[in-house]
C-alpha cells in the first residue's frame, strides 16, 4: 500500500508531460514534483528539549474495567503505577 502513496503523486504530476515534446512544460512538471517532494522533508519546528520525557507521566492511575455479556455486567478497578 505504501507504494501507491509514493508513486501516485509522481504519476499525477508527470502524466501530463508524457507524450509532449515541449521542454519547458516537462521542466515545469519536474519543478512542481520537486516542490511536492521537498515539502515532505520538513523537520519539526520545535527546539531540542532534553528535559522533556515522552510517554505517560510518573504516578498512580486508576483504571476501571467493565465486562458485559448478555444482561450480566461486572466492573472492577485496578491501579496502574508508572515509575
Amino acid at each position: 500500500m505504501w507504494a501507491y502513496a509514493v508513486w501516485l503523486p509522481f504519476m499525477g504530476v508527470l502524466l501530463p508531460a508524457i507524450g509532449r515534446r515541449n521542454k519547458a512544460f516537462v521542466v515545469t512538471c519536474l519543478a512542481v514534483l520537486l516542490l511536492i517532494v521537498s515539502s515532505a522533508c520538513g523537520g519539526s519546528s520545535g527546539g531540542s528539549n532534553s528535559n522533556q520525557q515522552p510517554g505517560t507521566p510518573v504516578g498512580s492511575y486508576t483504571i476501571t474495567i467493565t465486562g458485559v455479556s448478555g444482561g450480566l455486567t461486572r466492573t472492577t478497578s485496578v491501579t496502574l503505577a508508572v515509575h
